[in-house]
């Protein structure tokens, strides 16, 4: 009964521990994809996106770039539906990004809007990620950064839920019980 008990119990902290790694998404190659390359894809941009945070109304991903040259790169998203339109209820605060490499936190967060929803939640299927530089003659119009920017598109299923009450979700804060001094062995 013991044995039974702790293999119960590591079989539960696993699980765990496997849902709280960071989860790596996977490029989906479309037309849209092969347009921005062509556009304004080159050997630089995205190298690797994890998302690092994940609750029912918010993700965060944490975007891996290199190569970028010149300040006046902008990093933007969206989140799309199963037809890879963008949903307008969630948004997502556009990066200006230094030149290099390095990372950067995109959050994205639904925001309720006007609309009826058919149900207590709001399905998306991917996420968009444009690198889009705003310099030079092209930059200076107004064309959207989809257009002008290397756009790359990737697999993410996700509910986002979009009715119930404040009180439905609690935040904990977590508080140390003591310092990792008085811990013994």
């Amino acid at each position: 009964m013991r044995v039974l008990g702790l293999f119960l119990v590591f079989c539960t902290m696993a699980m765990h521990a496997a849902m709280a790694q960071e989860q790596e998404l996977k490029p989906v190659d479309d037309s849209s994809t092969a347009l921005g390359s062509l556009f304004g894809g080159n050997a630089s941009g995205i190298t690797a996106v994890k998302v690092v945070a994940n609750t029912e109304q918010s993700i965060t991903l944490q975007v891996s770039v290199k190569g970028i040259q010149g300040d006046a790169t902008a990093l933007s998203g969206a989140v799309l539906n199963k037809l890879k339109k963008p949903l307008a209820d969630v948004v997502c605060e556009s990066r200006k990004l230094p030149a290099g490499d390095g990372t950067a936190e995109l959050k994205f967060q639904f925001k309720q809007g006007n609309g009826a929803y058919k149900s207590g939640f709001l399905e998306s299927y991917f996420v968009s990620l444009t690198l889009a530089r705003k310099e030079g003659i092209l930059g200076s119009l107004d064309l959207g950064d989809d257009v002008l920017g290397d756009n790359t598109v990737y697999a993410f299923q996700k509910k986002w839920r979009v009715s119930g009450s404040a009180s439905m979700v609690i935040p904990v804060v977590l508080m140390p019980f003591k310092s990792a001094a008085t811990l013994k062995p």
